[in-house]
């Protein structure tokens, strides 16, 4: 029978900024893999906290290895034996990888470094869990993926009992990551622990020995190994079907289309986007999005081939992209595109100055905003302090101002990567609006979860070049249902 690694007691604690957790009650098994779904991420950021340091608790106790090491009488501050893994990184980016997991450690006391000896316990403790590393690389120049297995090496080395992974699928390659979950179920057998954070169930489903669903501030939830499914998950989730929206019938005049492109990533990509189309591009290894991005923001230029915007080169029609009727959506908007020093109407009407060509706002026009968005944002629309807006308020916000300014083409940059279920739905809904206006829509993403709710068609992207494309019909078509399609691919 297994030990138990973590246990939290009816754990109830909160911070100055109002995250908190209430009531929180699980335990992790040793060697196992521990899924964690985030329905809601309000106080998730605390849950995880607690696991790796013993913070004050209000009420509660929290167990570590079978010791007592947090209760609400009495919290140290002590760090347990957890090392994170997230999309940023805690290695040095400058120094080699034998460096960072060596050299850069507590208890490491050597004055004069042989090389020699540090490549080869690299060597052996990478072959102890069945991987390969170019140890002479500098971190800088590592993958996405190979970043991840160095600071896994790492937690190893520096006795980590439980790794946390935050969100994997907002870096990794879909490719990468199935490899990463072998090499996860390898160090299980070495009784390393895993708890595995996502934001989509089945993400979560796919790895986890069991998965535990966070929503409202508690854990409401544990599913064992054969309750993983969409059937024991629904009850818990919130709809995604949208408002019938009127049938498009779409054009074939283009609105964007690169031909044979090369870039440092990019290896002859071809596409086209059709004006009034939704299109999800899925880049399968989670490595072209940013550039692709940037090349249509005009922030680089293609080494080799074309790209084509409403039927001229792109590099002609750019001066600023918004002038062109071309707007990007960063990745997690809520951080990148909010101004939190504006208020609600400031933010909403921010780009309007390029809609009206410079021209001074009129205090009517305002008004009449104010009164036809006031049904899509409610009364939030007189808001004056953006600290006051939850992360689907803000989210609602970003694509609200893109409905407002209504460009001809929308580039959305991972857009459900961020946020939790009711933010996802938000932006699924915020996205068909854009559709229903006839704007053009191109989502760059690397998990098509949700995504194709909404899209026309799906290109997936493999190596830099595109792989295959399928239409709206096809994606029933490869598979009974939209889920197993996904999984399919």
């Amino acid at each position: 029978m297994r030990e138990e690694l973590l246990r939290m007691e009816y754990v109830t604690c909160g911070d100055d900024n109002g995250e908190q957790v209430e009531n929180l009650h699980f335990y992790i098994l040793k060697g196992e893999v521990m899924g964690l779904i985030s329905a809601t991420s309000k106080g998730l950021g605390t849950l995880i906290g607690l696991v790796y340091q013993n913070t004050p608790i209000e009420f509660g106790r929290v167990w570590f290895e079978g010791q007592m090491v947090n209760h609400y009488a009495y919290g140290d501050g002590s760090v347990n034996k957890v090392y994170i893994i997230e999309e940023r990184s805690k290695l040095i980016p400058n120094l080699s990888v034998e460096d960072n997991i060596f050299v850069l450690r507590k208890g490491f006391k050597k004055y004069v470094i042989n090389r020699r000896i540090l490549r080869e316990q690299v060597k052996r403790l990478a072959e102890s869990m069945q991987v390969e590393l170019d140890t002479n690389k500098r971190v800088d120049e590592l993958t996405p993926f190979e970043r991840c297995v160095v600071e896994l090496l790492k937690a190893r080395l520096m006795g980590a009992k439980l790794v946390i992974l935050l969100y994997l699928t907002n870096f990794i390659g879909r490719q990468d990551l199935a490899r990463f979950h072998v090499l996860m179920k390898h160090c299980c057998q070495a009784e390393m622990t895993f708890l595995y954070v996502e934001n989509h169930h089945q993400e979560v489903f796919r790895v986890a020995d069991r998965a535990a669903l966070y929503s409202g501030h508690r854990i409401v939830k544990v599913f064992e190994k054969d309750e993983m499914s969409d059937d024991t998950m629904r009850p818990y989730t919130i709809s995604f079907d949208l408002p019938e929206s009127p049938r498009r019938l779409l054009t074939d005049q283009v609105c964007l289309r690169f031909d044979q492109v090369y870039g440092k990533t990019i290896k002859g990509l071809s596409f086209s986007v059709r004006q009034g189309e939704c299109l999800t591009l899925f880049d399968m290894d989670n490595v072209l999005i940013d550039e692709v991005a940037e090349l249509i923001k005009g922030g680089c230029r293609a080494e080799k081939g074309k790209i084509f915007y409403e039927g001229r080169l792109l590099d002609d029609h750019l001066g600023d992209f918004l002038d062109s009727g071309i707007a990007v959506i960063p990745e997690d908007p809520t951080k990148k595109a909010v101004f939190k020093e504006l208020t609600y109407m400031e933010n909403l009407t921010f780009l309007l100055d390029k809609k009206l060509k410079g021209q001074h706002v009129k205090r009517a026009y305002l008004r009449s905003i104010r009164e036809e968005y006031r049904g899509l944002s409610g009364d939030r629309i007189d808001e004056s302090d953006m600290k006051a807006l939850e992360a689907r308020e803000l989210y609602n916000l970003v694509y609200l101002r893109i409905h407002l300014f209504r460009p001809r083409l929308a580039v959305c940059v991972r857009p459900l990567a961020k946020g939790d279920m009711f933010c996802r739905r938000q932006v699924i809904q915020c996205i068909q609006e854009l559709k229903n206006l006839g704007i053009s829509v191109l989502l760059l993403t690397a998990s098509i979860s949700d995504c194709l709710d909404v899209s026309e068609r799906l290109l997936i992207v493999r190596g830099g070049r595109a792989e295959a494309e399928y239409d709206e019909s096809a994606f029933l078509k490869l598979s009974h249902s939209v889920r197993g399609f996904k999984e399919s691919i």
